[in-house]
């Protein structure tokens, strides 16, 4: 199983950059990305990505790929965000009257 944990990303009509190994303690993987920035961070199996969404601020955006059920119903269980999202990534953009925002002690 390969596992990847894309972090903080959000589409814009910029060019957009996709970062493979990024490193962890950057500026870029520790301030909100509001630009068409894709850092991948991979990791060898859920739950070592788990761990490392566990171990950081609460992600504006959370997006799962995987058809297991188990999977999805665990890793929705064990994380908080701003947003969780199954199997897609341009939901949130398909409706503009969803709210925008964060949870946790960013967005107090």
């Amino acid at each position: 199983m390969r596992v990847f944990i894309v972090w903080q990303c959000c589409i814009h009509s910029l060019e957009r950059m996709t970062l493979v190994h990024a490193r962890v303690a950057s500026t870029l993987m520790t301030d909100e990305i509001f630009g068409p920035i894709l850092p991948v961070i991979p990791v060898t199996t859920l739950e070592d990505a788990m761990l490392f969404i566990e171990d950081r601020p609460k992600p504006l955006a959370l997006y799962l790929f995987s058809s297991v059920d188990a999977t999805q119903s665990d890793v929705l269980r064990r994380t908080r965000s701003g947003t969780a999202v199954i199997n897609d990534c341009l939901v949130q953009f398909a409706n503009p009257s969803l709210p925008f925002g964060g949870v946790g002690e960013r967005y107090v």
